[in-house]
Order: C-alpha cells, then structure tokens, then sequence
C-alpha cells in the first residue's frame, strides 16, 4: 500500500482526508480500517492484544470528537474527525455497495442482523442473510492474580493469559468464519460487533484469509441508518 497523509496522534498515526478519499484508498488497496473512539484510548493502556490490534491496521480514522479537540487544544494540531457511521455511509455509495456478494457483514446479534436486512432491503441495496454473520461471544484471555501484593493507592495492571501460539496474535479466533469468508469472498468486511473486539476481529482476519479484502472495523450503531435511501 503507498503511503498516504497522517497525523500522529498518542501513538496512532490518523488519516488526514475525508471519510470518501479514505475509503477510495482503502477500496484500492485492501486492508484493515479502525476507527478508535475514546474509551479505546484507555483500552490501548491495559489491553496489549488491543494496542497490537491497532497497530496492525492499515488505515486509522479519528471516531472521537473529545481526542481530536483536546489534542488541538494541548498541542495546537488539528485532525479532522471523521465518524464511523459517516464512513460506512460513504462505502455505501460506492458502486462497490451496488454488487451482490461484494458486502459481507459481521454482527454482534440476530436482532442486528434482522435490522441490517431490513435497511437493505428498503434501500434497494442486494445483501441476503448469506452476506450476514453473528458473530459469538468472543473469548479473550483470562485475567491472572497479580505477582506482588496488590497497593490500595495504585491501579493494578493485570496480565492476560491468551495462551495462543504467535505473539502477534490479537487474541481471538474463528476459524468458522474463516471458512465462510474464503467460500465467499466478499470485497468488504464490515465488522460492527462493538467493545473493541472489532479490532482483534479485524487483525486475526487479516492473517487468517488467503486474499486482501477491505476490513471496517466500526461500532456501528445500525438503528441510526435511515430506512430508505
């Protein structure tokens, strides 16, 4: 992939563009897209499978509003939010969106399911339920007793025990999915199963297929997509 504008921003580097000139690039390219919101910010302090996560995206848009005005406040930098609503709302409008078999989703309930086949079908958009896959309750990891007696005045860090082979692995795993995707090949991956396990989704995937799709990794919120287009 070649190299495109960024700020760098508590160790992310954003992309600095508009949410179209992003998914123009990503569409071209592949790869993973994370849109980190502010309680991801905290997640990337404790959780390390999290921050390799992020680190293993191929493209990082700012999603919180709060991050992006104070670090224009403290160090008179300005990045350009972009939300992940607006962004898959631009993927939508791409002919790409227009194509059966080209949208692949991967939600957190049957209930996000049904909502997402409902908007498709009154949007004229042709997405099945074969294009929709929910997602189950990820485990990653257990977390272990601290070594050293624990100090009332301190916030304790625990460590993780994910017991998987590679170091580089974010913590999760679905080879069922797997399965269904390289069957499928869709050209979009939008993963909308929220609580940061988007972005572990995203990163395990991206290693796990034999082809480059585009992975979104949003927590998208599909009761604030309109009904009709």
């Amino acid at each position: 992939m070649p190299p495109f504008p960024t700020k760098r921003m508590l160790g992310i580097d954003f992309f600095v563009g508009t949410a179209a000139e992003a998914i123009a690039h990503i569409s071209k390219y592949g790869g993973l897209i994370v849109a980190p919101a502010a309680p991801s910010f905290i997640a990337l302090q404790d959780d390390p499978d999290y921050r390799r996560a992020i680190a293993d995206a191929d493209l990082a848009i700012a999603d919180s509003g709060w991050a992006v005005l104070f670090w224009r406040l403290l160090r008179r930098e300005k990045l350009t939010r972009i939300s992940g609503l607006a962004l898959f709302k631009v993927l939508l409008e791409t002919a790409d969106a227009r194509i059966p078999g080209n949208l692949f989703f991967i939600l957190p309930s049957e209930k996000a399911k049904i909502k997402t086949l409902e908007f498709a079908r009154n949007s004229g958009y042709p997405i099945t339920a074969d294009d929709c896959y929910v997602a189950p309750k990820y485990s990653v990891g257990q977390a272990l007793p601290p070594a050293e007696q624990n100090d009332p005045g301190k916030r304790e860090r625990l460590p993780y025990n994910f017991n998987l082979p590679s170091s580089t692995s974010p913590g999760i795993e679905d080879p069922k999915l797997v399965s269904i995707i390289e069957q499928r090949k869709p050209k979009h991956i939008i993963i909308g199963i929220g609580g940061g396990m988007q972005d572990k989704l995203g990163s395990y995937l991206k290693h796990q297929l034999t082809y480059r799709p585009e992975f979104t990794a949003l927590e998208l919120h599909l009761a604030l997509l309109p009904t009709s287009k």
